[in-house]
């Protein structure tokens, strides 16, 4: 986690106090904890712990495992973390819109004040990390005016992703946590494996966790082509070709980036930008 898990006593015995002085109504509520992190996992544990009507049925430490839970469990309340690897919560929001059945989802992050922002337009509820025993007591009680809201959850998903993808801004998971690029910025990427490496301007690239399959589901299709299995190049950026040498050149900001091909890729390089 980006801060440190806070003292477990303290927080237990600010939201007791918080607790006497606004009680919540008795409604049994049902609760999975996605997080990679299992402090994070055992400190928001320690927060519901203190409230008799609230069960958690299950906790997950990866989003396959927390749509796992979702499925068998059905809750009412699903705290999920955003900055996880693989598949961070955002995609597995995407996966879970698939789903018939859609939980309550209260994010649990510690992003940029712009991520935050495109949660809090899309309608979904959250929490900043690390948890604040009097901000979860506020989400809880939150909770009974959401059982009956008209938005449904496809279209708050939709809503989220419109948001994010407003600001000019994908997330990624990469190994040391989450990073924000702007598709613009990106010139081309390589299949790495399970990873992809996204070269961009001003000299700089990525290694992400995220397979080249799905990376280009989430770039814009007018813009970015898929050659072959393992390249995604950004069909903006291309200056020139040469097709001799079995170079394409890229325009970086003025400067100019070199990507070796093979023949075939080349040909097939060529053949899409011609179309």
């Amino acid at each position: 986690m980006s801060k440190r898990i806070p003292d477990i006593k303290k927080s237990l015995n600010s939201i007791i106090v918080y607790q006497e002085l606004f009680p919540l109504p008795g409604k049994s509520i049902s609760t999975i904890i996605v997080d990679d992190e299992a402090p994070a996992r055992d400190y928001l544990k320690s927060l519901l712990s203190v409230y008799d009507h609230i069960s958690i049925v299950a906790e997950a430490a990866s989003a396959e495992e927390g749509i796992d839970a979702i499925q068998k469990y059905h809750p009412d309340i699903v705290f999920l973390d955003v900055e996880m690897p693989k598949c961070n919560g955002f995609d597995m929001l995407h996966d879970l819109d698939k789903q018939a059945f859609h939980p309550v989802i209260i994010f649990v992050t510690a992003y940029e004040q712009y991520a935050i922002e495109a949660i809090k337009h899309a309608a979904f509820d959250y929490l900043l990390k690390p948890v604040d025993p009097v901000e979860l007591k506020k989400a809880l009680g939150r909770f009974s005016k959401k059982v009956n809201e008209t938005k449904s959850m496809h279209e708050k998903v939709n809503l989220l992703f419109q948001t994010l993808t407003d600001h000019h801004k994908l997330s990624f998971n990469v190994r040391s946590g989450t990073i924000f690029i702007d598709p613009k910025h990106i010139l081309y990427c390589k299949a790495d494996g399970n990873y992809t490496s996204i070269i961009l301007t001003d000299n700089r690239s990525e290694m992400v966790t995220c397979q080249i399959g799905t990376l280009i589901n989430r770039l814009p299709a007018d813009v970015f082509l898929r050659i072959g299995r393992s390249l995604i190049i950004n069909r903006e950026r291309i200056e020139r070709i040469n097709r001799a040498k079995k170079i394409v050149h890229f325009d970086d900001n003025g400067s100019v980036i070199e990507l070796k091909l093979s023949s075939r890729l080349i040909y097939e390089v060529s053949k899409e930008l011609s179309r």
